[in-house]
């Protein structure tokens, strides 16, 4: 039991380093554009499976940065057919949504929006809002094929890194 504790808080650690440099490449963007492809490429790297998704119109598109694209890339839907006004009403400000069983979900979701992490065969996941002012742009999906694997105490790297990416405003 202590090796794996000893084993999740290095990688936490290692997640927390790797978001903190995103963050400073997300302070130095000059675009929105710039701004998530450094989110994708940040999120992409932890022990996660992640995706961005931009809002355009009526649709959640996947933001694909260059480089190097972890193994399960091919498997997300390149589009969620959900607009970001109604993805923002199943989050509570610019808290995370936390979906503990994606086949049975206890908590109020659209279906879609449960869509790439399904298409993974993870059993949980995570959404959290990227907001632009106080308009979501965004989201983030963080899932796991663990059971128990994300919390609201594992997710709290990635609520600091969310305050530069959603109050980055140009």
């Amino acid at each position: 039991q202590n090796f794996r504790l000893r084993e999740g808080s290095q990688v936490d650690l290692q997640q927390v380093s790797q978001l903190y440099q995103a963050s400073q490449k997300v302070a130095q963007a000059a675009t929105r554009d710039e701004i998530f492809n450094a989110t994708a490429s940040a999120v992409q790297q932890t022990s996660y499976f992640s995706a961005v998704y931009r809002a355009k119109g009526n649709t959640l598109y996947l933001v694909q940065p260059g480089g190097n694209k972890p193994y399960y890339a091919d498997q997300l839907p390149a589009s969620i057919p959900i607009s970001a006004t109604v993805a923002g009403m199943y989050f509570e400000g610019d808290s995370p949504l936390i979906v503990r069983n994606l086949i049975k979900p206890s908590v109020s979701v659209r279906p879609e929006m449960l869509e790439p992490a399904l298409a993974l065969n993870a059993h949980e996941a995570a959404f959290l809002p990227v907001m632009n002012r106080h308009e979501m742009e965004g989201i983030i999906m963080l899932a796991s094929r663990d059971t128990g694997k994300i919390s609201t105490n594992s997710l709290q790297a990635f609520l600091s890194f969310m305050n530069p990416v959603s109050y980055t405003h140009l």
